[in-house]
C-alpha cells in the first residue's frame, strides 16, 4: 500500500497507482522477459492481460514484456483479441512513467 500512496503523492491517479503496483509486482515475479531474456525494468515493461471467455469458465493469460518488444506485437495480440472477442488489458509502465515525470517537473 505504501507504494500507491507514495505514486499518489508524486501526482499519479488512483487507477494509474494501482496499475503501476500491479505491474511492478508482475516484473518482480516474472524478472525477465520471456524471449529476450532481458531483465524487465517496471518503467519500461508492459503488462498485457488476456481474458478468454467470460463468468466462471473465463481464463485469464498475463505476460510482461519489454517495451520495445511489445510494440513489435501490439498489433497482432490487438487484432486477435478483436477477432476472437477476447479482452485485452494493457498496463504499459512507459506512459504511466511519463505521466509521473510530467507532474513532477512543472516545466
Amino acid at each position: 500500500m505504501d507504494g500507491i500512496l507514495r505514486a499518489i503523492a508524486d501526482g499519479m491517479s488512483m487507477e494509474d497507482a494501482t496499475d503501476f503496483e500491479v505491474l511492478r509486482y508482475a516484473v518482480g515475479r516474472q524478472i525477465t522477459d520471456n524471449q529476450t531474456g532481458a531483465v524487465l525494468d517496471v518503467r519500461r515493461a508492459v503488462l498485457l492481460t488476456l481474458t478468454i471467455g467470460s463468468g466462471d469458465t473465463a481464463k485469464r493469460v498475463a505476460e510482461v514484456f519489454e517495451g520495445e518488444r511489445f510494440d513489435t506485437l501490439a498489433g497482432h495480440y490487438r487484432t486477435t483479441a478483436a477477432e476472437r472477442g477476447w479482452t485485452l488489458e494493457i498496463i504499459d509502465g512507459r506512459v504511466l512513467h511519463a505521466s509521473t515525470q510530467k507532474k513532477a517537473d512543472p516545466s
